[in-house]
């Protein structure tokens, strides 16, 4: 005899995008405390400024490389976005 197959549980999927969203935000303070206090700023100035403790914010990072690598991705991101705009803008060259 067979069991049946288990639905899924909504709870798993339910917090992705909570995750997305926090790592978001945690990025994009992170580079706000990095322009204020410099690339060594420590992990405890990015989660006081994001207003979670330190194991919160590793809860979403796996260690300081893994937020590094998501703060330059992001600054990556951005600046691509600013110099397409200006050269579409300023040239009339379609992105």
């Amino acid at each position: 005899m067979t069991t049946p197959p288990v639905p899924p549980d909504g709870r798993a999927s339910r917090w992705v995008g909570h995750r997305e969203r926090r790592r978001e935000e945690i990025t994009g303070t992170a580079i706000e405390v990095l322009d204020r206090e410099g690339p060594d700023a420590p992990v405890e100035s990015i989660a006081r400024a994001c207003g979670v403790t330190r194991q919160v914010l590793y809860r979403q990072f796996e260690n300081r490389h893994d937020l590094d690598v998501a703060i330059a991705d992001r600054v990556v991101s951005m600046l691509l976005e600013h110099v397409i705009a200006r050269m579409t803008a300023d040239h009339g060259i379609e992105a």
